[in-house]
C-alpha cells in the first residue's frame, strides 16, 4: 500500500475496467463502429473486474476491522457502524445525485424511463427490475455491490477471517449452481436477470474476498509466486477474455465460464499488486491510468446518458459523448465526491479510538 493509502496498480485496473465498459457502450453510437460480433461484450467483463476488486478491497478493510475488534481496540457495533458510514459517504452522494438528475429530466419530459425505474434506482434493487431504461440500466451493478455491503461486514466481524474466507469459498461453488438453477428451472422471465440477481453473481465478489483471505498464505508459496512471474502467466488473461466469449453457450458460460473469469481476474489482481515494477505494473501505475481509475466511479455513473447507442442526439456522437462523460464525471468527482470524502475523514477522525489503528485502510 502506498503512503497515500492506495494499493498500487488497482487504480490502473479500474481504468482498464471502465475503458472496457465505455468502449462496449460506444458500439452503435453516432460516428463510431456500427457493430461487432455478438460474443464481443467487454462491458460485462469490465464490471466483473470491478466486482472482484471490490471483494478484495472491502475484505481487506473488514479483516483489519476484525483485528481491531479482536484486540479490544474497538467494539463490534462501532466497527460495523464506521464501515457503513464510510460506505455511505463514499457512494451515496454521487449515486443519488445521478438518480435525482434522471428524475428531474423525467419529470420535465426530456427523457422517458420505465415504470419502477426510479424506485429501483433509489433502493438499489435495479438488478431485480425489468424492463428498465438505458438511463438507469447500468445501476444494476451498484445494486449488487450494495447488497454485498449489507451482508459481508457482519459475516466477517462475527465469523472471523478464517471462517469468512471459507464462506466465500463456498460462494464460488454456489454461484454456478444458482446460475444454472435460475436459468433452466426458474421462471422464463428471470432468465435475462441471471448474472445480475445477487445469488447468480455474488461469486465474482466472493472471489476477491477469497483472495484477501488467502493472499498472505499465497505469498509464502514459492511455486505460486514463480507462476505469477512466468511468461506463461499471460495465458490467464487470455483465458479470461476467452471465457467471456462463451455468453452464447449458456451451459458452459453459467457452469464454468464465469468461474474461470472470476479466478483469472483474481490472479491478475494479485500479480498486479505484488509486482508493480513489471512493465504491466508500471503501465497500470502511470499517472493517466491512475487518474482514470480514481475517476472510474463517477465515469461509470455519468457515461450512460452520453454514450447512448439509442440516441441520435449530437451529445451521443463520438467523440463528443466521451468528452462530455469526462467533463461531468470530473465535476461529480471534485464537487460532490471529494467534499463528502473530506467530511467523512473529519467524522472518522473525531470518532476514531485513541489507540492507533494504522489509518482508514485502502482508499475505496
Amino acid at each position: 500500500m502506498s503512503s497515500s493509502g492506495r494499493i498500487p496498480s488497482l487504480d490502473g485496473l479500474r481504468a482498464v475496467s471502465i475503458a472496457a465498459v465505455i468502449s462496449t457502450h460506444m458500439i452503435g453510437t453516432r460516428n463510431f463502429v456500427a457493430s461487432v460480433p455478438e460474443w464481443w461484450n467487454l462491458a460485462e467483463l469490465g464490471v466483473r473486474v470491478f466486482f472482484v476488486i471490490s471483494g478484495y478491497l472491502i475484505s481487506t478493510l473488514l479483516f483489519a476491522d476484525h483485528a481491531r475488534v479482536a484486540r479490544g481496540a474497538t467494539t463490534l457495533g462501532r466497527a460495523l457502524g464506521q464501515f457503513y458510514v464510510r460506505r455511505i459517504y463514499r457512494l451515496f452522494p454521487a449515486a443519488y445525485l445521478y438518480v435525482a438528475v434522471i428524475a428531474i429530466l423525467t419529470v420535465t419530459g426530456a427523457i422517458q424511463v420505465q415504470p419502477g425505474d426510479l424506485l429501483a434506482a433509489a433502493t438499489y434493487t435495479m438488478n431485480y427490475h425489468l424492463p428498465r431504461s438505458w438511463w438507469v440500466g447500468h445501476l444494476w451493478s451498484l445494486s449488487v455491490e450494495e447488497q454485498f455491503y449489507i451482508l459481508w461486514p457482519a459475516v466477517v466481524l462475527l465469523a472471523g477471517v478464517r471462517r469468512a474466507t471459507l464462506i466465500a469459498v463456498a460462494a464460488l461453488v454456489i454461484g454456478p449452481v444458482a446460475r444454472l438453477g435460475f436459468y433452466y428451472y426458474g421462471a422464463r422471465s428471470m432468465r435475462p436477470l441471471v448474472g445480475e440477481i445477487f445469488p447468480t453473481i455474488f461469486d465474482a465478489i466472493a472471489c476477491g474476498c477469497v483472495l484477501a483471505g488467502i493472499r498472505d498464505w499465497l505469498g509464502q508459496q514459492r511455486l505460486y509466486l514463480s507462476f505469477l512471474r512466468m511468461k506463461a502467466f499471460w495465458l490467464v488473461p487470455v483465458a479470461v477474455v476467452g471465457a467471456n466469449m462463451l455468453a452464447l453457450h449458456p451451459k458452459v458460460d453459467l457452469a464454468v465460464g464465469q468461474t474461470v473469469e472470476n479466478i483469472g481476474i483474481a490472479l491478475l489482481i494479485d500479480r498486479s499488486i505484488r509486482f508493480p515494477e513489471t512493465l504491466w505494473g508500471r503501465f497500470l501505475n502511470t499517472r493517466p491510468m491512475m487518474f482514470v481509475g480514481v475517476l472510474s466511479y463517477s465515469l461509470y455513473l455519468w457515461q450512460q446518458p452520453f454514450v447512448n447507442r439509442h440516441s441520435s442526439s449530437w451529445i451521443s456522437a463520438f467523440p463528443v459523448s466521451i468528452a462530455l462523460s469526462f467533463v461531468v464525471a470530473l465535476a461529480s468527482y471534485y464537487f460532490v465526491e471529494q467534499p463528502f470524502l473530506r467530511l467523512r475523514a473529519r467524522r472518522v477522525h473525531k470518532t476514531a479510538p485513541a489507540t492507533p489503528t494504522g489509518g482508514d485502510g485502502p482508499k475505496i
